[in-house]
């Protein structure tokens, strides 16, 4: 939810920002409620007129591996992530969530089979993921994209993780390394409990 805060602040920095208000004040000096109102009210006005709209798109994965991901289309942020475990009434194992982060602009939820009531004949938990992705745009119709900065990466790249090679596009690199961190975490749990 940070990112949210974090982006929506900048976005009302830039608007408030780009013009002056009506009062300024120093430290010590007085204000009065008048003059405190006006300027709130020229921050509103400045708002509603620069700002054609937020929008918020909720976006949905489910996986059997015990794993599902999704990532924010362009121009988007992760405003927050749900995750969960079904376990399909029974039809699957329960399920322990252990990962529900956002990775990149993108999210990871992991599911271990719960390990008391494991049945081998069972599926893995269903992992469930919802993000909320948010954009903005302009009055004009100007999006407000947000910036990340990739520092010393290329457009796309190749990475090793767990001894597979991935390419992929810069904002698909951390989501995909924490997919197969996530995948790797799930075997591994499975291995030991089928060996008890």
């Amino acid at each position: 939810m940070k990112r949210i805060y974090v982006g929506l602040f900048f976005i009302l920095l830039v608007i408030t920002t780009s013009a002056a208000v009506p009062h300024t004040f120093q430290a010590g000096q007085p204000a009065s409620a008048a003059e405190v109102n006006a300027n709130f009210s020229d921050v509103d006005t400045r708002i509603d007129t620069s700002l054609g709209g937020i929008f918020i798109g909720q976006y949905t994965a489910s996986d059997g591996s015990g794993v599902a991901s999704v990532l924010c289309p362009v121009d988007t942020i992760v405003g927050s992530a749900q995750c969960g475990c079904d376990y399909a009434s029974g039809t699957r194992n329960l399920g322990v969530l252990f990962s529900c982060q956002v990775v990149g602009n993108g999210g990871v939820a992991g599911c271990f089979p719960e390990a008391a009531t494991y049945n081998p004949g069972l599926p893995s938990p269903l992992a469930t993921l919802t993000l909320v992705c948010v954009s903005g745009v302009q009055n004009d119709g100007t999006p407000i994209t947000p910036v990340f900065s990739k520092v010393g990466l290329p457009a796309s790249a190749k990475v090793k993780v767990s001894g597979i090679e991935l390419e992929a596009e810069v904002d698909g690199i951390e989501l995909d390394a924490a997919v197969i961190a996530a995948r790797d975490a799930v075997a591994g749990h499975k291995n030991a409990l089928q060996s008890r």
